[in-house]
Parts: C-alpha cells; structure tokens; sequence
C-alpha cells in the first residue's frame, strides 16, 4: 500500500516500512520450521492482509499489526500460489487439486476440483462473473465465480500452466506453458494458437502493456513481442532463470532473476 511493503519469505510475513526500510512486524513472532510461505501476500479492499502457507492454512493477518483474523485450516493441500480477493469473496488455488471460494470472513462456499495442481492465482472477469483457471493438468477452465460451477475447459495443452493468465485486446487470454509455448487463447471461440516457442518453460504470467507482451522464461530470456502481429520485437538473456513476472512502466520493463539480480531495459 502506499505506506508498507507485505513481504512472504521462507517461515515469516514481513511488513516493511517504505519511508526507512525498518521492521514493522512479523509473523509469526518468533519462527517455526513447521510453516513456510512463498506466495506474495494479497491485500483485500475490506483491509486484511490474506497470505496462503506450506502447512495447508490460508491465514487473514491485520496489516497494520500482524496480528491473525482467521485461519482457514480446510485445505487439501499447500497454498503455493496467491489468493484472489474481490469486493465480496476470497478465490484461493491450492497445490493439491482443489479451488476454494471463501467470504470474507473465512467461511467456506464452495470448492471447485482440477485434475492437477494449481500453482496461479485465478483471473476475474467482470463481463461474464467468472474465473479463469490454469492447472498443472495442462488446462484452462472457465469457472463461474457465484456457483462455482465450469462453464468450459479448453482441450489439453502440450505442458503444465503455472501462471495467471493475462487479458489480451480482442477476447483473448495470453498464458504460458512449461512446453516452452506462448499461447493465445480466444475466449469466444475456444480456439488457441501457439505464438511463440521459447528457448525456456514459462512459469510466470506474460505482462501487456500498450500492444506490446513482456514476458520472461525459465533459461534467462526476456521477450517483447508486437501482439498486433505476434512478432517479436526483441529479445535479451541477461541471466539466470526468469520465474516472477515484469513490471511494466511507461519507459522501462524490469526483470528479477533466480541469481538475486535486478535488470531494467527500456522498453525499445
């Protein structure tokens, strides 16, 4: 927020104070081997701070103290990737197979079941009230966000999809697989196409900014493709392996890498 960074690393939540860098808390006070967190905590428009862990529990911490809300403790498995929060709900994707809905307050509502894990975040679409859901089973789901009921799935693709998919220009969702493929996935139609193969597996969500696609694979690279003619207008290996997604701003792309670096490039 415009104040406090919210930081998930190894056996702590971190909230750092963005005027000095200083601690302002940490949670759990003292750490235990027994919890671990990875994905980025979320902030809901209600005021809690949402963080998922390796011991099954999705927990609302108060983000001004650190101090626990709730716990939900009824997960199949570990929260790897982040929870969704929206004006009334909680979407929250699990390593195991299952989606949970939550309200706000913790309670479950329903739970939606994949074939695979889910490593990403769902993506909310307020045109059809629905989630678009990616799963190591190699598949896109359309998921109706009320009822939890599946409206569609595409058919299979070639690799696993770990990452959120990202809204395109014309109906379209762009997403990529651990099968070294960019794809575009038209959302009337059904239809996917193969835009890019890339030197490496995709694990993050590629970013549009403008009609310009940045993303980054997991040999090093960095792409920036045309999405009006789906070509690409450069390409840099800086490093080591690219997991997290860009962040785009309106003069430079910056990239972090699994070797601790970060790289800006302009966006030319």
């Amino acid at each position: 927020d415009e104040s406090t960074a919210y930081v998930a690393y190894n056996q702590s939540v971190i909230a750092v104070n963005l005027n000095n860098g200083s601690e302002k808390w940490r949670y759990p006070q003292e750490a235990n081997n027994k919890i671990s967190f990875f994905a980025a905590p979320v902030l809901t428009e209600d005021g809690q701070l949402l963080v998922g862990g390796y011991d099954n529990k999705l927990r609302s911490l108060n983000p001004d103290t650190g101090q626990e809300n709730w716990v939900f403790s009824g997960a199949d498995n570990r929260f790897i990737a982040s929870p969704l929060a929206t004006q009334t709900s909680i979407y929250a994707p699990t390593g195991g197979t299952h989606l949970y809905k939550l309200d706000l307050s913790g309670v479950e509502q329903w739970v939606f079941t994949t074939e695979g894990a889910q490593w990403a975040q769902p993506l909310y679409s307020e045109d059809c009230d629905c989630l678009y859901l990616t799963s190591m089973d190699h598949t896109l789901y359309a998921i109706d966000a009320t009822s939890g009921e599946e409206l569609w799935r595409s058919d299979e693709f070639a690799g696993s999809i770990v990452g959120t998919p990202t809204f395109g220009l014309d109906n379209s969702l762009y997403f990529g697989t651990f099968s070294n493929e960019l794809i575009k996935f038209n959302i009337d139609t059904l239809q996917a196409y193969t835009i890019l193969t890339t030197e490496g597996s995709i694990w993050s969500s590629p970013i549009l900014q403008g009609d310009r696609l940045f993303l980054g694979d997991l040999d090093g690279n960095i792409y920036a493709l045309d999405v009006t003619s789906d070509k690409v207008l450069w390409q840099a290996k800086p490093d080591d392996a690219i997991i997290g997604s860009p962040l785009v701003t309106d003069t430079a792309v910056y990239f972090c890498a699994e070797s601790g670096t970060l790289f800006a490039y302009d966006l030319d």
